[in-house]
């Protein structure tokens, strides 16, 4: 044994190596934590830098550099600061880019544009959209006017007045004479021929002889001397509905002159025979006479019953014209007739002079309505119930409530009123709109009307526009609206509420609905100074007085019978050499001999026009 020089066991060995690997690994754990500790916040933020570039990865770089820079490092030395920044910088690695990355990439940061777009900018239509769509309105437009048969601008000036209406009013511009007559309300009249023959009980006008002495008074006149019929001549309401064929409509036609054969001779005897002048307007009864095939079958029928010859009816037919929705008076246009059914909202239409929808169908006004599905039936077993004057509303009122059935049709009658009105949306609004404005135009041009303003009288303002038909449409767009147009929804109860409400507004708009219609057009209308009218069946006169000289609205009054008298009103005025018009009164015509005389009183519920009256 080798007592000196001990050698170390193998064991001893291990363990000794063992001892020094354990040393040297537990400084490099210590070193790697230092530097982990130091480096750690700046590989936490690279990791989200290189997950985030997966969206954006043209800017990864940037973005790993600045979390790395802004990130807090620990370590006391500076020269460990960059050591820890370029150990972090060498693990990012750049991800590949792939098209599908690329794709998605754009994708995002399109939708990304599109949002802050929409969060700083209103979103507007394209040129594009909206031609398209003013090409849509316009295309829609011109299917609603292919509906007219025939040449549409001619449909639309025979609506307005006949071709010859200004000769025929000509006739009493200078030394001449005017007598106004609204309201007669033919109906079908005598049940047989003669003067013995029965009434019809539905009839309203039965002073046959004392209108046919009338008639030959004036007639007899030394003036020249013009008859004008201010609207309702002709009962068509209670017997023809309103969208009747025009088949029907001229039948009724024929039995109501029939029924008025000692009237209808008289009138064919004085115009062929005394060169008197029949003027005639179309009111809320007798609508159907727009139509100017319902007026040449109207005047053939007066030839025909009146007996006059086959050579006088061309004088017939030029004596006798249609002058729309008003005559003009005078050489200067100083007098209107109108029939007066504008200022009644359940009795008007949206024009004047056209009661037709974009589709050509003639519409049915609330009150029109009424009286054909409830009104004709109570009339039947009463016939006095609409000649009692200010209690016929009454009296109507409590036949409905007499018996169930009435109830029951009364019912029946609210509940199909108050469904929809046939209405064709925008592009059907705006074809009635200028189908509206091309029949005023193509009235004022057929009457004169401009030419007449453009030639004011002393103290007239001088107004040199070359047309007033916009001036006219906007005095009647003060009127108020229809009621049957505020049924435009399916519901009937929303209708029934804005019906409720729109009649509620249209009662506060008649009390000072006519004198403000007066007021405008003697005030806007250039020469205007009377306004006359009727369909109220009041007669009344208001008079002022202007720069232009005197003012004055009269009401025609009617020729039924009203609360158990025959007023037989009729409104007068006269022109001298110079063609300058002064309105005399309003008159009562005798029963016997068919004179107008002058009343002992008016009607003073009319309010008096302001501003502009004295």
């Amino acid at each position: 044994m080798q007592s000196q020089g001990h050698t170390p066991t193998p064991v001893v060995r291990i363990v000794k190596l063992r001892s020094k690997q354990i040393s040297t690994l537990l400084r490099c754990f210590l070193i790697a934590s230092l530097v982990g500790l130091a480096a750690g916040p700046a590989f936490a933020g690279n990791k989200r830098v290189v997950k985030k570039s997966a969206a954006t990865p043209r800017s990864y770089k940037a973005k790993a550099a600045k979390k790395v820079r802004a990130a807090p490092v620990r370590a006391k030395s500076t020269l460990r600061q960059g050591r820890a920044l370029r150990a972090a910088q060498s693990k990012i690695r750049t991800p590949k880019r792939t098209a599908a990355s690329k794709a998605d990439g754009i994708a995002k940061a399109t939708k990304s544009k599109t949002l802050v777009a929409k969060q700083t900018t209103r979103p507007r239509t394209s040129k594009a959209s909206k031609s398209n769509k003013g090409f849509r309105l316009r295309d829609g437009v011109r299917e609603f006017q292919q509906e007219f048969d025939g040449d549409r601008s001619e449909v639309l000036a025979s609506q307005a007045a006949d071709k010859h209406i200004s000769k025929v009013m000509r006739h009493s511009e200078r030394n001449g004479q005017y007598h106004i007559v609204s309201d007669l309300h033919w109906g079908k009249g005598r049940l047989g021929k003669g003067k013995g023959a029965k009434w019809d009980p539905q009839e309203d006008f039965r002073k046959s002889e004392s209108f046919s002495k009338f008639v030959g008074q004036i007639a007899k006149s030394k003036r020249n001397v013009s008859l004008v019929i201010g609207g309702d001549w002709l009962e068509l309401m209670e017997h023809v509905d309103a969208n009747a064929p025009i088949g029907d409509v001229k039948d009724r036609i024929t039995k109501i002159i029939e029924g008025h054969s000692i009237e209808t001779k008289a009138l064919t005897s004085a115009v062929t025979n005394h060169g008197l002048r029949l003027v005639y307007l179309a009111g809320n009864h007798d609508v159907h006479l727009v139509d100017a095939r319902v007026r040449d079958h109207l005047v053939s029928e007066l030839a025909r019953v009146g007996g006059v010859p086959a050579n006088k009816r061309g004088k017939l037919a030029e004596r006798v014209g249609y002058s729309g929705h008003g005559a003009v008076l005078g050489r200067f246009g100083e007098g209107m007739v109108v029939h007066g059914h504008a200022q009644d909202a359940s009795n008007n239409w949206r024009s004047v002079l056209n009661p037709y929808n974009a589709k050509r169908e003639l519409q049915s006004n609330l009150g029109w309505n009424i009286v054909a599905r409830l009104y004709r039936s109570i009339e039947k077993r009463s016939p006095e119930i609409d000649n009692i004057g200010k209690s016929s509303t009454k009296s109507v009122a409590k036949k409905i409530f007499s018996s169930p059935r009435h109830i029951a049709s009364a019912l029946g009658v609210v509940w199909s009123l108050l469904g929809q009105t046939r209405h064709f949306g925008r592009a059907g609004k705006l074809s009635e709109k200028l189908d509206d404005r091309r029949t005023m135009r193509a009235w004022e041009a057929r009457t004169g009307f401009a030419e007449k303003m453009r030639n004011p009288i002393p103290g007239a303002k001088p107004n040199k526009q070359v047309t007033f038909a916009r001036t006219i449409e906007s005095i009647y767009q003060g009127a108020p609206s229809p009621l049957h147009e505020t049924m435009r929804t399916p519901s009937r109860i929303v209708n029934f509420l804005v019906t409720l409400f729109s009649a509620r507004r249209s009662m506060q708009q008649v009390k000072n609905s006519e004198p403000t219609l007066l007021s405008r057009m003697t005030g806007e209308l250039t020469n205007v100074r009377y306004v006359v009218w009727g369909h109220n069946h009041k007669e009344a006169v208001v008079t002022g007085n202007s720069a232009k000289g005197e003012l004055g609205h009269y009401n025609t009054g009617t020729w039924t019978k009203v609360e158990s008298e025959w007023r037989l009103n009729v409104v007068s005025g006269r022109t001298n050499g110079d063609g300058r018009l002064k309105m005399d009164g309003v008159f009562r015509t005798e029963l016997a001999t068919g004179k107008p005389t002058l009343p002992n009183s008016y009607d003073k519920s009319l309010a008096r026009p302001v501003p502009g009256w004295q």
